[in-house]
Parts: structure tokens; C-alpha cells; sequence
């Protein structure tokens, strides 16, 4: 796993704005391997990538939380790789919470350059099975299988299996199209849901055939049976109401900052929050690791899919060409490439490109076009690409397409204003309960989030100490747990509301509002936080 420049685990630590970093490695290709096509993998890299092979330029990628693939071809002995990793600190690109100051303050953080997930390789034939989509249907799942090329006489097959046993199989000619979509139809004794409570998986054989009968290429995966509905004010997974009760993580490591240091770490985050009452989390302004939503689906913890557009937005009185339009095509892009690593994972629960966007004033005129165009590409986006899941707008005070299929506020407020904030809501109304904008799309009815809610500092002791939280901080326990309490109980009374998000796991560098200290160590009892949101029975009621 490698780990940013700015890490104390990589080694170097240094954590002054890094423009351009550099790596260079030479890699042995198995002998093994000879004969077919070497692609070498890059998960994510911070944020302008320049890739060159043996001393040629390769490819290039823009973005800081997507994967791109170097296709190095028919290639044996050694191969020096060399990356260019430019990290654009212009203050207009997607970035998340990275400090555009030399320094922390407020919510930003620690920045991360270059590298910083896993950088693989692998050997696959000259056609190959590109990565498989998977969707649930009634009756089994359809799975697409992309190729690299046709072949006369050849098939894709795909087997489906529970434990050692087959349940399901299909077949398709190779040779129909670019794109094969086998139908795996399941026995009704063989259908098992996959949910928080059960979260069973499916294990997943794909393998391309030639017309001799010969395995070419396989793929091996797994799949959830899971199916999101919108019912009322309810959403639903498999006709059953959950309500989500979802934390806020940003997934901050001390010593990894982006990256985690290991799966472990990864596991402990989701375990940490389950222990403590939670069902699932908002994955904040970041994209995190595959691994994560791979821990995710098999713990049963439901996941918001979010991207990291922080710094988009941030500089729009720049007027110059392009200066506005670029950057949110780039931003466009890169949450496609996300939908598209993540559609797969039965854990995520809903698609949210944006957080918190806003509209200014220019020149004294109310307009940025741009916002509005972002939104509307990036709701429409994950519905063309991923149907089966419901899409919010942008998370937060400011909606701006009306037909979103989820509304939402984030309200930090003490539990007397969240409850007064609640009872003024009547559709068609501007539930922000800070207005600023005249532009906001009305609530029509959808079911509503309360999508960021507490944010308690914790110690006291710790809160003059240029840290950051949102309102008053308790004096002693006893009033956190009071205050905590009644925003639950408070949300939960509201039947028109289907889940809450709690500002947050961990705290990170200055931010003290986290239920866990950053190094994870308990600052409370999680048996006292579970019991605060257990009981949702009146909401998941039929």
C-alpha cells in the first residue's frame, strides 16, 4: 500500500504544499506472464498523473480519487515506470477537505499528494473480460460483461454460487457484441437477501470460452441480492423500512492521513461504529478505498456514495476562460469513473455527487449557471449509469434540481431548534433552516435527511485550543449524552424523516467532534451511544 508524501508512514512527512512529486520504479514482468498483455493499475493518484513506460509517455489522468489503467501490452524483461504527479493547487479542482492553506484550519486538513492507493498489475489474454456490472433483478441478477475484442465460435459464461453449491448459470455467444448480458435466473429456494442483518453474498464465476472449449480469461467476484425502494417517506431495502442511522466519516488516518494503514483499519472504523449504535455512514469528501466498501458489503454497513467536490466551488468570482466550465467537467468525469469502480457494492445505499454547494453573488448579479449545470450533470449521471439506487441532488442547504429523488438539510442546531425546524416543514417549503438563497428548490414531498445533525466538541478542555465544532460545547458528560439523546429522539419523532447522519466517527487533526479520539480511542461509552438510537420500530413498521 503506498502512502502520500505528507504521511508519517511514508517515511517523509513533509506536509508543505507539494507541487509536483515524482516516482520511479522498475518492475520485473513474470516469465510467466509472457505472451499476454501487462495492464498496471493505478487506484487513485493526487491529481494531474503523467505516466511514462521505458522513457515513452503513456497516459495521462486528472483527478485525485478515480483509477486509470496504463496498458503496457505484449511486454517482457523489465519495464521502468515513471510517474508525474501534479497536485494543481489553483483552489479550482475537486479535491475534498485538503487545506488549500499552508496550515489547517476549520474542517480542511492535511493535504495528500501523489500516490496514495494501491498500484497493481496484472496479465490478461489478448481478449478479456473487462469488469462485469451487476444488478439485481426479481428473479436472479443480470450480469454485463464487457470485452476487449469478438471472437468467431466464443462464449462468456458466468456461475453463481452459495457455499460450494451452483445456483445459477448462463450462457452467451462472445462473438454478438462488445457488451454480453447473461441472465442468472435463481431457484426461489436459493434466494437469500442480502441486508444489514444478513448480509449474505453470492460468489461469482466469469469466464470467457474459446471455440475449442478453452478457458481464456476468468473473473472472480461476488454479488448482493438486495433491491432499494422509494416508498412515501420510506426507503426501503427488500420491501422492508430501514432507518438509516449513518455516521459522518471522513476517513483520516493520523499516520496515513488519505490512506488507511491497513485492512485492519479499515475494518475497526466499521466496527466502531456498529458497536456504537450505527447502521451505515455518509463516506465524507472522499472516495474511499474499493477495500472499504468490499469490508462494507460483507459486515452488512450501509453507505452513502460520495465524491470529494470541495475546492470546485470555491474560487467562482474567477472569470477567466474556462476558469469556471473546466473544472466542472473534470469534477463531471471523475464522478462517473466513481459510479462506475462502485456500482457493484450492495452496501451503498444512495449516490450524492455534491455537498453543501452555494450561489453567489458576481459582479453584483445573482447568477452562477455553472452550479446549477453541475447538479443537474451529476444527478443525471448516476441515474443514466446506476438506476436501481436513489440520487440527492447535492447534500445540504442549497437543492437545485427538482427532480432529486431524496431532500435533505444538515442542521446543527440544539435539539429545541432541530424540532422546530421539523415542525415548520410543509411541502412545498425551503427547509434550510439557514436560509441564504433564494434559488433553493422547494421541498415537494421526497423522502427527507436530515443528513448532518450534532457535531459535538469533546473535552472541553480541548475546545480553546484552535479546534474546530459546530455550537456551544457541553461541560460534562452527562450533557453531551442529554443533548445527544434528544437529537435522536427528536429526529426520530418526525415520521416524515427516514435517517439522520452524525457528525462524526472520529475527530480529525483540529476537529473535536468525533466519538472516537483520531487514534480511535473511545471517548464514550458505545454501549450508551447504541442505546441512545436503538429503538426505530415505530418508523420500520409496516
Amino acid at each position: 500500500m503506498p502512502f502520500a508524501p505528507e504521511s508519517t508512514l511514508s517515511g517523509i512527512g513533509e506536509t508543505d504544499f507539494l507541487n509536483t512529486v515524482w516516482y520511479r520504479k522498475t518492475l520485473e514482468i513474470p516469465s510467466h506472464w509472457q505472451g499476454k498483455r501487462i495492464l498496471l493499475h493505478f487506484q487513485a493518484v493526487d491529481y494531474d498523473a503523467t505516466v511514462w513506460i521505458n522513457g515513452q509517455m503513456r497516459t495521462t489522468h486528472r483527478g485525485c480519487f478515480t483509477p486509470f489503467t496504463v496498458d503496457l501490452g505484449m511486454i517482457s524483461g523489465s519495464v521502468t515506470v515513471v510517474l508525474q504527479a501534479k497536485t494543481l493547487r489553483d483552489r479550482n479542482r475537486p479535491r475534498g477537505k485538503q487545506s488549500d492553506k499552508p496550515e489547517n484550519y476549520l474542517c480542511c486538513y492535511t493535504r495528500t499528494s501523489g500516490i496514495w492507493q494501491t498500484v497493481w498489475m496484472e496479465a490478461v489474454p489478448e481478449v478479456f473480460c473487462k469488469k462485469a456490472k451487476i444488478v439485481p433483478t426479481p428473479e436472479g441478477f443480470d450480469i454485463t460483461v464487457p470485452l476487449s475484442a469478438n471472437r468467431p465460435g466464443w462464449r462468456v459464461n458466468a456461475q453463481l454460487r452459495s457455499g460450494d453449491r451452483v445456483v445459477a448459470a448462463a450462457s452467451g455467444a462472445a462473438d454478438s457484441a462488445l457488451m454480453i448480458i447473461l441472465h442468472l435466473t435463481i431457484p426461489e429456494g436459493s434466494r437469500r437477501y442480502w441486508s444489514p442483518e444478513d448480509p449474505f453474498l453470492y460468489d461469482l464465476t466469469v469466464t470467457l470460452i474459446n471455440a475449442d472449449g478453452q478457458t481464456i480469461d476468468s473473473i472472480q467476484s461476488y454479488a448482493g441480492w438486495r433491491f432499494i425502494t422509494i416508498d412515501g417517506m420510506k426507503i426501503k431495502l427488500n420491501g422492508k423500512a430501514v432507518f438509516q442511522k449513518l455516521v459522518l466519516d471522513q476517513g483520516y488516518y493520523p499516520d496515513g492521513i488519505w490512506t488507511a494503514p491497513s485492512d485492519e483499519a479499515m475494518v475497526k472504523d466499521i466496527r466502531l461504529a456498529m458497536q456504537a449504535g450505527f447502521n451505515g455512514a455518509r463516506l465524507h469528501q472522499k472516495v474511499f478505498e474499493e477495500r472499504f466498501l468490499y469490508h462494507a458489503d460483507r459486515l452488512g454497513y450501509l453507505v452513502w456514495g460520495e465524491f470529494g467536490d470541495w475546492g470546485f466551488d470555491w474560487n467562482t468570482e474567477d472569470q477567466t476562460p474556462g476558469g469556471l466550465y473546466q473544472p466542472g467537467l473534470s469534477m463531471a468525469g471523475q464522478w462517473i469513473e466513481e459510479i462506475m469502480r462502485d456500482w457493484n457494492h450492495p452496501a451503498i445505499i444512495g449516490w450524492c455527487a455534491l455537498n453543501e454547494t452555494h450561489k453567489r453573488e458576481i459582479n453584483g448579479q445573482k447568477t452562477l449557471d455553472v452550479i446549477d449545470d453541475l447538479v443537474k450533470a451529476t444527478f443525471l449521471a448516476a441515474k443514466a449509469i446506476d438506476p436501481t439506487r436513489p440520487v440527492l441532488d447535492t447534500s445540504g442547504y442549497i437543492h437545485r434540481f427538482e427532480a432529486s429523488d431524496i431532500y435533505d438539510n444538515h442542521d446543527y442546531g440544539m435539539p429545541d431548534e432541530v424540532k422546530a425546524h421539523l415542525q415548520s416543514y410543509t411541502p412545498p417549503c425551503n427547509c434550510d433552516p439557514y436560509p441564504e438563497s433564494p434559488w433553493n428548490i422547494h421541498w415537494q414531498g421526497q423522502p427527507f435527511f436530515i443528513s448532518e445533525i450534532g457535531g459535538i466538541a469533546w473535552p472541553p478542555e480541548a475546545v480553546a485550543k484552535l479546534t474546530f465544532s459546530y455550537g456551544d460545547p457541553p461541560q460534562t458528560e452527562d450533557e453531551f449524552f442529554d443533548r445527544f439523546t434528544q437529537l435522536i429522539r427528536v429526529i426520530k419523532a418526525d415520521k416524515r424523516v427516514f435517517g439522520y447522519c452524525y457528525t462524526q466517527l472520529t475527530d480529525v487533526f483540529q476537529e473535536i467532534n468525533g466519538l472516537f479520539y483520531f487514534d480511535r480511542t473511545p471517548k464514550f461509552s458505545s454501549a450508551k451511544l447504541y442505546a441512545a438510537q436503538a429503538d426505530t420500530a415505530e418508523f420500520e413498521k409496516e
